[in-house]
């Protein structure tokens, strides 16, 4: 079923992921940065290791955008609703796991990704779909809350 409106809500969900993994990009390269250059970094004059442990940073944080793209777009398609909620699912383990290397970032993205899949999925009433949906969802918020607390205070 290839409908106008199943296209068009396939491609709203589309650019809200985008719009998601851009923000939280820069969410992510602003708290790195702190981490390496400022106020989180106990150092007073950062030198060249700090601009290249951030620039690894940022190559980390583009590798885990180009991730939840490529990944999450199949779960983009209208009607797709089981699938929106794995991949919901998948990056918020993804972004609760990835935080002992918080200062890379990537926890950003990865919650971000879970964020918009798993809200589209909040639409199944009931099962294994919603609960999945839902169980993404507070991994992603409490990977986001321990990666920005273990940023400002790790």
């Amino acid at each position: 079923m290839n409908t106008p409106a199943v296209r068009s809500q396939s491609t709203t969900l589309r650019r809200v992921l985008v719009r998601a993994i851009a923000g939280s990009f820069l969410f992510a390269a602003v708290f790195t940065a702190f981490g390496a250059f400022g106020t989180f970094s106990d150092e007073a004059d950062p030198g060249a290791s700090e601009l290249s442990g951030w620039l690894i940073g940022l190559a980390a944080i583009v590798v885990a955008a180009a991730v939840v793209w490529m990944v999450g777009k199949g779960g983009t398609v209208a009607g797709n609703i089981q699938g929106a909620a794995n991949r919901g699912l998948g990056f918020g383990i993804v972004a609760l796991v990835s935080i002992p290397v918080f200062w890379l970032g990537v926890y950003a993205v990865f919650a971000a990704g879970s964020f918009v899949l798993g809200g589209a999925a909040l639409k199944e009433r009931g099962g294994s779909t919603r609960a999945k949906a839902i169980a993404g969802i507070v991994l992603a918020a409490l990977g986001t809350v321990a990666g920005a607390a273990a940023n400002m205070f790790g």
